[in-house]
């Protein structure tokens, strides 16, 4: 993948032909789409063609990375089944109408008779009014709808015709804000997705919000413990934007307002520009502070476009690793910048070592937040 107009250095695994290029059309019409395909001609040291290929290639874009950290407010897109449960019904008999019927934990139900759900209590009311009469779920399932009918049963004890399922309609939580685009105040943050504790699906969105956060203190990560930054939603009223995307490259939208005019702007750099070597990040670990902090990429991993672990870091600043120890939860989505360019963004920790952990190429997040 390349920047239109750009050389594209191939990584390969021979250091005596590090130097070959290819070389990119610059006569691309990005304006439909994020990514297009270029015809290019690999030559040794620039100079002898080898054969011709096809180049993926990127619009260059000027973002601000931010490094702030925010709220995220998410409300799922249906309500999420995250356990089945047996309940005794009108007879004495224990019973779950829901696991009956096949349904498992990780579903997704979208609708009741076709009538959308987008809460529990809004599922609780539809299966209720059914009065014991067989219902019709419409279930999505490693994104696939199929349907399901089920017939409730009543509870004595909650005086209610019931499912048998606990579901989940919304999650809240503290992230970091890695980039948005002055021209169009598109905003990408965390680069991984927010997947569910319990069944560790990923949440579909129903919408969201984006909110001003302040970090009030630091759980250290030490060896099998991970850190966490702890801090409060400080502006709920008044968000900063939507959420309306989440994905395994994170969560999308739009900004409706933000403070981050004194971050400096600058390009996003392609996966094949991302070298081995020193970087620095920028995140928030005290109220609402960005500053920057020495990292070294120790591996490139590229590990496919459904994965947000494509580098492998290591936190080299001895401010970070004394307030810290190195990456704690609350800080994915922290922006890595290498040689004045946006490369990517802190996506894990490594339990065991929380000095190391992942962080994902840009124009993963990129593309999903375009």
């Amino acid at each position: 993948m390349s920047i239109e107009g750009e050389n594209l250095a191939l990584r390969t695994f021979a250091p005596e032909i590090d130097k070959n290029f290819v070389s990119v059309s610059d006569t691309i019409n990005s304006g439909r789409k994020f990514s297009s395909e270029a015809e290019g001609t690999v030559k040794i040291c620039g100079v002898i063609p080898i054969k011709k290929v096809t180049v993926e290639t990127i619009p260059a874009i000027t973002v601000i990375p931010c490094g702030n950290s925010v709220g995220i407010k998410l409300y799922t897109e249906g309500v999420l089944v995250i356990s089945t449960d047996n309940f005794t019904d009108k007879n004495g008999a224990q019973c779950s109408p829901a696991l009956s019927a096949g349904i498992k934990p990780g579903d997704m139900i979208i609708a009741v008779n076709g009538k959308i759900i987008n809460s529990s209590d809004e599922l609780g009311k539809v299966v209720n009014d059914a009065g014991g009469s067989e219902v019709s779920l419409s279930i999505r399932r490693n994104s696939i709808d199929e349907k399901v009918n089920v017939a409730p049963k009543y509870s004595p004890s909650s005086e209610s015709y019931k499912l048998g399922v606990w579901v989940r309609d919304s999650c809240a939580g503290i992230g970091t804000l890695t980039f948005y685009r002055p021209d169009t105040d598109k905003y990408a943050a965390l680069g991984h997705g927010l997947t569910d504790s319990d069944t560790d699906s990923i949440y579909s969105v129903y919408g969201g919000q984006l909110v001003e956060a302040s970090i009030l203190s630091v759980n250290k990560g030490k060896k099998g413990i991970p850190g966490e930054l702890c801090g409060i939603f400080s502006d709920s009223a008044n968000p900063l934007g939507s959420l309306e995307k989440n994905t395994v490259c994170g969560i999308s939208g739009s900004l409706s307002r933000h403070n981050f005019t004194e971050n400096t702007a600058c390009t996003i750099a392609p996966r094949s520009s991302v070298n081995c070597g020193e970087a620095y990040i920028l995140c928030c670990i005290s109220e609402k502070k960005v500053e920057r902090y020495k990292i070294e990429i120790q591996r490139i991993c590229d590990n496919g476009e459904d994965s947000s672990k494509d580098m492998l870091i290591r936190v080299t600043d001895e401010r970070l690793l004394k307030k810290t120890g190195g990456i704690v939860q609350g800080m994915s989505g922290s922006p890595i910048i290498q040689n004045g360019r946006l490369i990517g963004a802190v996506t894990h920790v490594f339990v065991n070592d929380p000095t190391r952990g992942y962080g994902i190429f840009i124009d993963k997040m990129m593309r999903e937040a375009n």
